[in-house]
């Protein structure tokens, strides 16, 4: 089997020394923060998406 779809992002972010990540972890996204959080990234889930990348903006 090959490697999952958000798997492979989150190597390309880490390829790019990318480990924080800012969202809500909605259904269709969830996996990928769980695997995050299990790589030791910081994984920052605000109340609204617009806080998030408000966040981000800050962060970056």
């Amino acid at each position: 089997m090959g490697v999952k779809v958000y798997e492979r992002i989150l190597q390309l972010f880490e390829a790019e020394g990318i480990n924080t990540i800012f969202g809500i972890p909605d259904p269709n996204f969830v996996h990928m923060f769980v695997a995050a959080e299990e790589r030791g990234w910081n994984v920052v889930t605000p109340h609204h998406e617009l806080a998030a990348g408000f966040m981000a903006e800050g962060y970056a």
